[in-house]
């Protein structure tokens, strides 16, 4: 089977590295037990052009695999099969499809900059590995999660991470980059949300990571077919494939012809004259729409209408007598010799 070659992808694990086992730092503790598993737990090196301690790893499936069986929790086979075979079909191809065989290039990246300038870090990282901001998954921690879940979002807003808005503003105001959150929960006093994210987890917290965030963070990394590093730029998975409609039965039989309408006389399509009676009850007067009319000015608007309409029979009927008068004159004239 031929092994799909992905771009590589930078990873990066947010944090305060002047406070490195706090919540705000929950990134960074996640990539140190993840780099620890694939790479020894003294792989990372200070990477001046990185702005921070970087680890490069050639990973493929077949690896991420074997990484996940070594590791397996009671759990870690829960998502897509047993953790004998990393959650793979019986082939151990990937996805149970045998068709997920991928190798890339990934740098880990623990930024050596302070929280809110993290994104200076990112910035040089991309710009050495020569990547986009779309080859790149951030890891931050997340007040809005229960301590021990993980979710993925790919663009949006910071949502009030200065580390996420630090990233953005460095990258010419892009969201476009995938984020792994995890949970820290939230301090019931939400005054102590600043001395909460800088202090260490509790004694009752660690074994939580230990069992649940660590574990989880690897599988959601590793673990076909939905593992981000086994995914396309991007790191979304592929959308399912929706059945296509069914199209309804039609009668065979031929609907009638429409008849064609009539066409409107001009007085029937004319518009009232702007700021005229007509226009005023027709709501079409100076200015856009006019106020609905209350009881007494309807009476007053059809009186003037009736009065309108009988003056303009009045003069039609002088006129027609004008005519009448010049035609019976014409008729008494000899005609010119």
């Amino acid at each position: 089977m031929a092994m799909r070659q992905l771009t590589p992808v930078l990873v990066v694990g947010l944090g305060n590295y002047t406070h490195p086992k706090t919540r705000h730092s929950v990134g960074m503790m996640v990539l140190d037990d993840l780099v620890a598993t694939l790479a020894g737990p003294n792989s990372w090196r200070l990477d001046k052009a990185s702005g921070g301690w970087t680890v490069d790893v050639e990973l493929d499936s077949t690896a991420a695999r074997r990484v996940l069986a070594a590791s397996a929790g009671p759990s870690a086979g829960s998502r897509s099969g047993s953790p004998g075979n990393g959650g793979n079909g019986s082939d151990g191809s990937g996805d149970g499809s045998g068709l997920h065989a991928w190798a890339r290039r990934v740098t880990f990246l623990k930024p050596k900059e302070f929280m809110n300038v993290n994104g200076i870090a990112v910035s040089k990282a991309l710009k050495r590995l020569n990547l986009q901001p779309g080859d790149c998954i951030i890891v931050h921690d997340d007040l809005d999660r229960r301590l021990g879940s993980l979710g993925v979002k790919y663009g949006g807003s910071a949502n009030g991470h200065n580390g996420i808005r630090s990233i953005i503003s460095s990258l010419g105001g892009t969201k476009d980059f995938a984020r792994v959150r995890v949970g820290i929960d939230r301090p019931s006093d939400k005054d102590r949300v600043s001395d909460y994210v800088l202090e260490a987890f509790t004694r009752a917290e660690i074994p939580k990571l230990e069992s649940d965030v660590y574990p989880g963070f690897r599988r959601l990394m590793l673990l076909a077919p939905q593992g981000l590093l086994g995914l396309d730029a991007g790191f979304q998975p592929p959308a399912p494939v929706k059945p296509p409609k069914k199209v309804k039965q039609r009668s065979s039989m031929p609907s009638p012809s429409p008849s064609p309408s009539p066409s409107p006389s001009p007085s029937e399509t004319a518009t009232p004259a702007e700021g005229s009676l007509a226009g005023v009850a027709a709501g079409s007067g100076r200015g856009g729409s006019a106020p609905p009319l209350q009881a007494d000015q309807v009476d007053q608007v059809a009186q003037a209408v009736q009065a309108l309409t009988l003056a303009e029979a009045a003069q039609a009927t002088l006129a027609q007598e004008a005519q009448q008068h010049q035609e019976v004159e014409g008729q008494g004239r000899a005609p010119n010799q």
